[in-house]
């Protein structure tokens, strides 16, 4: 991939995502004016032990306000730096775009009953965190291997893989969780999937900076930590503390991580 054509990929994932913003932000102004979400929906809860804790209890503005943010903060804090890892950190503002998929569900009262809608966006969901995932460890990885000339080939398989395995997860049941996704099979397992990837993604960036001795990509290991466990809080939030919790985390993370690269890349 020359870089003409990584900076027309980046301008054109922002565009998309811009837009999915503007679009998710209307969609959340019309629900909090126009419609009374009934509370049940808060009933079916991914961690559906924090019921009983007053400060997680249920909130549908929290979960709104979570969506717009993981959405609108990646655009700002995007910082364009002539580097590769910058063109996968562009892959994973544009996979996070897709999480404004969730916001049709609040907006068209699709959590009433199963329909294929509500399956359709779901995948869509668990696509573009495959899709995030994926692209954070192929930063480093690809990074580590300086095969800038093939970012293309491999941005397309991380595209085909995240598309291939969303669709052949099965969903547990027509019931929407209050974070407005469907909750698909064998969730532990897919759990333990994200987390083994966001320790490798971690790892993959930690290894170069100690055997190449750069302290910027072993400080950027650490911003990756952060900015994982905000998303994970994010993507799950449906309470005012996960929802102050994730932003902090989110918001630290994605600072020390395009922070440290510009950094290092500043005097290359």
């Amino acid at each position: 991939m020359t870089i003409a054509t990584r900076n027309h990929f980046i301008v054109l994932a922002t565009i998309i995502t811009a837009l999915l913003c503007l679009i998710a932000i209307g969609a959340a102004v019309f629900i909090f004016v126009f419609h009374a979400i009934p509370a049940g929906i808060g009933s079916n809860r991914t961690l559906s032990f924090l019921n009983d804790f007053f400060l997680t209890s249920y909130s549908l503005p929290a979960s709104i306000i979570a969506l717009m943010f993981l959405l609108l903060y990646i655009i700002v804090a995007f910082e364009k730096t002539q580097t590769m890892e910058i063109t996968f950190f562009a892959v994973c503002m544009f996979a996070l775009a897709f999480e404004s998929m969730r916001m049709i569900i609040p907006l068209c009262s699709l959590w009433t009953s199963f329909s294929v809608s509500s399956a359709v966006i779901s995948r869509i969901v668990i696509f573009s965190r495959f899709l995030f995932l994926f692209a954070l460890l192929a930063s480093g990885i690809v990074t580590a291997s300086e095969k800038n000339q093939q970012i293309g080939v491999i941005i397309f398989l991380l595209a085909f893989f995240s598309f291939c395995i969303s669709n052949i997860i099965p969903m547990n049941s027509g019931s929407v969780t209050s974070c407005f996704i469907i909750e698909p099979g064998y969730g532990d397992t897919i759990h333990l999937f994200f987390v083994i990837f966001g320790i490798m993604s971690i790892i993959s960036y930690l290894i170069p900076g100690i055997r190449r001795e750069i302290p910027e990509y072993k400080e950027a290991a650490g911003g990756l930590c952060l900015l994982l466990a905000g998303y994970s809080v994010l993507t799950m939030c449906d309470s005012w503390l996960f929802l102050i919790g994730g932003v902090i985390l989110f918001c630290c993370g994605v600072w020390i991580y395009l922070d440290r690269l510009h950094q290092y890349y500043l005097w290359q």
